[in-house]
């Protein structure tokens, strides 16, 4: 029996001697060390990802990440670039304008040209801006980034305290780190942006832990905070307490889109916002002017991102159509585009065929376009994937490959219509 207890504690030491190396080892990778020759490293991390493989493997439509570099998304299969499955004299002319990592220490932006593919022009962040900041994340994702008339980029960090504007010649022009940046970045003239922020306090809705979500008004020109609002203030303000009182969770807001009406019509002024509230399947109509709710709907969408103003009647909603922790969220098995008409106060999902025929599922974010012809552009962004779809079949998918093994995750990517 004292034999047995021995060993026991020798085969425990050693197994913990060899659990203390792996971790050692996994941090020491993740963390750029190079005391490991490459090829042994590339084998830890071949090891460290099967479980991830496995479940791919075993669930074909999860979309598994690599575990030492986020931004990269496994998928061997895909084509890289643009791809057309229609005649490029269908197509509007077009230019994306993409974010993505070029290498572990350098973020870049293209304006690519559809169909064409062409890029015409790049920017980019290098790892010297980065080491000025002691708090700058070590793997940044530069969300839905905007170009100006004078080619300038407003740039954010997601989830981060950095919104900056980066010149033609990737000079760094300001930087604003008032609060937590994340999400969409809409333009509404030349003196105003609009940015989901988190606010650091709260008038009317005051809980402790509560994330305040924000809309949040800069001048693009310098970086000036000019309007800055809690999302959760504006609903108790408006009578929509009871949105955020059936049941509580910190992160009760969640806004993913703020949408500037850049027209009147007989259903909003311009300069209202379109607000897209995920974690209440809502949509709100809000007049800055007034802080008043002008028109507000919860559902059918769920979990949503991205709310556009398509005509003078008409808003159009990406429907991320999950339920929030669900291991199998999907409640139709794929996402879904909503068009709503204030006319006729009727919801319509012309696109419903396609995208179910395509397998368009991305859990959280994704972002959808209408293109001048009519087509829908649509970011499935967990996936790495855009398309161009019209309502009866695919026309183009673009992906932005880093090898053989992996696409680089796009974040956010805006069409700029030509």
């Amino acid at each position: 029996m004292k034999n047995k207890i021995i060993k026991i504690i020798i085969a425990s030491y050693f197994i913990f001697i060899l659990t203390m190396i792996s971790a050692w080892s996994i941090w020491h990778i993740k963390n750029g060390g190079k005391l490991i020759p490459n090829n042994i490293a590339i084998l830890i991390i071949n090891f460290a990802s099967l479980p991830s493989n496995i479940y791919h493997y075993l669930i074909p439509t999860s979309v598994p990440n690599d575990i030492f570099e986020p931004r990269k998304i496994i998928d061997k299969k895909s084509p890289a670039g643009v791809k057309l499955y229609s005649d490029s004299s269908t197509f509007s002319s077009t230019y994306l304008l993409t974010s993505a990592f070029k290498t572990s220490q350098e973020d870049e932006f293209k304006l690519i040209h559809i169909p064409s593919g062409k890029t015409i022009k790049i920017w980019n962040i290098s790892e010297d801006f980065k080491l000025n900041f002691k708090n700058f994340p070590e793997k940044p994702r530069f969300n839905h980034p905007l170009v100006l008339k004078d080619s300038s980029l407003i740039l954010k960090v997601t989830q981060n305290n950095f919104l900056l504007s980066l010149s033609e010649n990737n000079k760094i022009q300001w930087i604003d780190t008032s609060y937590k940046y994340h999400h969409s970045t809409e333009k509404e003239n030349d003196s105003t942006i609009w940015v989901c922020a988190t606010s650091k306090k709260a008038d009317k809705y005051k809980i402790d832990d509560f994330i305040h979500d924000a809309i949040c008004a800069v001048d693009p020109r310098n970086g000036k905070i000019k309007f800055i609002k809690s999302v959760a203030d504006i609903l108790v303000e408006n009578g929509y307490q009871y949105l955020l009182d059936i049941v509580y969770e910190n992160d009760g807001i969640h806004i993913n889109d703020i949408e500037p009406a850049l027209y009147s019509s007989n259903y909003w002024k311009k300069g209202d916002l379109l607000i897209s509230i995920r974690h209440k399947n809502t949509i709100a109509l809000y007049r800055p002017s007034t802080q008043k709710i002008i028109w507000l709907k919860t559902g059918p969408w769920l979990a949503q991102h991205d709310c556009d103003f398509v005509d003078g009647k008409t808003i159009m909603v990406f429907g991320n159509d999950v339920l929030r922790g669900k291991n199998d969220p999907f409640v139709n098995g794929h996402n879904d585009i909503y068009f709503y008409d204030f006319e006729k106060d009727k919801i319509s999902k012309p696109y419903t065929k396609v995208m179910k025929q395509i397998g368009i599922k991305t859990n959280t974010q994704g972002r959808c376009d209408l293109l001048k012809n009519g087509d829908l552009f649509i970011e499935e962004t967990e996936a790495g994937k855009l398309y161009i779809i019209n309502k009866d079949s695919l026309k183009m998918t673009y992906t932005d490959r880093y090898d053989n093994n992996y696409i680089k995750m796009l974040n956010w990517v805006r069409p700029i219509l030509n």
